[in-house]
């Protein structure tokens, strides 16, 4: 099931095209960039947890994963990978997929509004202070602030940002909201 919908989901020659932009497959030698990103993909839909849970996973499909032109991948090598390649690939391949798939996904709001619908939200995620000392929130509290921009009418987020958590959410997300000509209701505690 899991090869079927990445066959659904297409767009590996916009992938590529993407992995020649940022040359994220440069150097490497054993994982590719799209084994990296089907290995995340399976992490993701099958709720896995830690890197052994999507080695393990991996190398117990082994069969499956050649037709999709990906490898099974070992832990110390994804977590390298992980680190190592450029975000902004994979970021670059949501909105391609974002718009391949608008059309499908669209219409819950109907003809309602003139304008796209936004939600602006945030969700402060918390961070240990040993291990992550630049995400200092308090004396004794570290964490992050994803500030989110979620359009209505297909219920995918447009625009996540990453702040500090002391950032509020209109600071946090007010350049985007200026980019959106739309209505926009924000989350508990916002005002704009």
């Amino acid at each position: 099931m899991f090869a079927q919908l990445v066959q659904l989901m297409g767009g590996k020659i916009e992938f590529q095209n993407l992995v020649n932009k940022y040359q994220s497959d440069k150097g490497a030698k054993g994982l590719t960039t799209w084994s990296q990103f089907i290995a995340m993909l399976f992490c993701q839909l099958t709720g896995a947890d830690s890197l052994r849970e999507i080695s393990d996973g991996l190398y117990s499909s082994l069969g499956k994963l050649s037709h999709l032109g990906a490898t099974a991948v070992c832990r110390s090598t994804l977590s390298y990978a992980n680190s190592k390649r450029p975000y902004k690939l994979y970021e670059d391949f949501y909105y391609v997929l974002l718009e391949k798939f608008r059309h499908e996904i669209q219409g819950r709001l109907g003809n309602k509004f003139t304008k796209p619908v936004f939600s602006l939200d945030s969700t402060t995620i918390s961070l240990c202070l040993r291990l992550f000392e630049w995400a200092q929130h308090r004396r004794r509290k570290g964490g992050i602030k994803l500030h989110t921009l979620l359009n209505n009418d297909t219920s995918l987020p447009e625009v996540i940002v990453e702040t500090t958590a002391k950032t509020s959410d209109i600071k946090g997300s007010q350049r985007n909201i200026r980019e959106h000509s739309s209505r926009l209701y924000c989350g508990y505690g916002s005002r704009l």
